[in-house]
């Protein structure tokens, strides 16, 4: 198993498709991971509006509360 570490994190910025090239099915997976390890569930409508890691974080935020 492979952590980051504060040195190797990502900017919240970064375009979760131009930069780190997730296509729907991709994004999908690592949503279906988030949901299932944290035991909450995000809307899809949510989903599709994500367009960085910073967008991707405060949607498992908000769904976290």
């Amino acid at each position: 198993i492979y952590t980051l570490s504060l040195h190797d994190a990502l900017p919240i910025c970064v375009s979760l498709t131009d930069d780190l090239d997730l296509d729907t099915l991709s994004l999908y997976a690592i949503v279906a991971r988030i949901e299932h390890d944290l035991s909450i569930s995000i809307p899809d409508e949510t989903i599709g509006a994500w367009r960085s890691l910073g967008d991707l974080l405060d949607g498992v935020d908000a769904a976290a509360r």
